[in-house]
């Protein structure tokens, strides 16, 4: 049996989303060459849906920034990245002596699926993942302010399920909702000064929208990346009541007169293995 051309190479934007591996496997470098080859190769066909298109246009992002922030584009041992790069441009930033690296190719690829998913409104998800996308490349290019009103705007477009509504309003993807929240967490702390008031704000927004949304795992989560926090911000007053509440949500006890054999173990569990 022949496939169609069409779900032949539909298939190329499949695999990449099954061959996505944390950073510390040792099959990472190879999953975003080969994912990146996949994608390009889809891109390079004559005629493509619009819809199939921004998804390559997006994932073709989504992995010229992963490699990015990785560094591979300045090292000389991953010279398969250099592609991504079509100009390098040095300049001084205050200081810092560093050297900022603007792929042209990640921000055509994000300003070509931008300009697709504002065309229609059925591919509006792809649009708010663009814009995160394109807040997580300012931000790693030092342009600190834009990055902030990029997921300021992006956060403030969020729309939650009603039951008590009349009309049916399609409600924001729950991935993309906490997805925003923990990349401005990340970027609170990682830019210099820190903005620790900021993730503490942003944190409590991750907790609201667990609520909302029902998502038990998330709760955890928050009481973690609070601990996380308080340590980076030297908040050793809080530390401890913070790591206290941590273990008792996950379920976690320590008393040293107990036999290690005889604890009972009463962790938290999920239904989902990744979790």
């Amino acid at each position: 049996m022949v496939r169609p051309k069409q779900e032949t190479s539909s298939l190329l934007l499949d695999v990449p989303g099954v061959l996505i591996l944390p950073p510390n496997h040792k099959a990472h470098v190879a999953s975003c060459i080969l994912s990146l080859r996949l994608v390009r190769s889809y891109l390079a066909e004559a005629s493509k849906p619009q819809d199939l298109e921004c998804r390559a246009w997006t994932a073709l992002a989504e992995i010229g920034i992963r490699i990015i922030r990785a560094g591979w584009t300045a090292s000389e041992l991953t010279p398969w990245a250099e592609k991504l790069v079509d100009e390098v441009r040095f300049r001084p930033v205050q200081l810092f002596a560093c050297v900022l690296i603007e792929s042209y190719q990640v921000e055509n690829a994000i300003g070509k699926g931008l300009l697709m998913a504002q065309r229609l409104s059925t591919l509006s998800v792809y649009k708010q993942a663009l814009l995160l996308l394109q807040a997580r490349l300012a931000h790693w290019q030092q342009n600190i302010k834009f990055s902030r009103s990029l997921v300021k705007r992006l956060s403030s477009s969020f729309t939650f399920p009603n039951p008590d509504q009349v009309f049916d309003v399609p409600s924001t993807p729950p991935w993309l909702i906490y997805s925003t929240h923990l990349t401005s967490i990340s970027h609170c702390i990682s830019q210099v000064p820190p903005d620790y008031n900021l993730a503490f704000s942003t944190l409590d927004d991750i907790l609201n929208a667990a609520d909302q949304l029902g998502d038990l795992s998330i709760k955890l989560l928050t009481h973690i990346l609070k601990l996380r926090i308080c340590f980076d911000a030297v908040l050793w007053d809080d530390v401890g009541p913070s790591l206290t509440y941590a273990e008792g949500a996950l379920g976690l006890s320590y008393d040293d007169e107990i036999d290690p054999d005889k604890k009972e173990k009463t962790f938290v569990s999920f239904e989902d293995p990744f979790e």
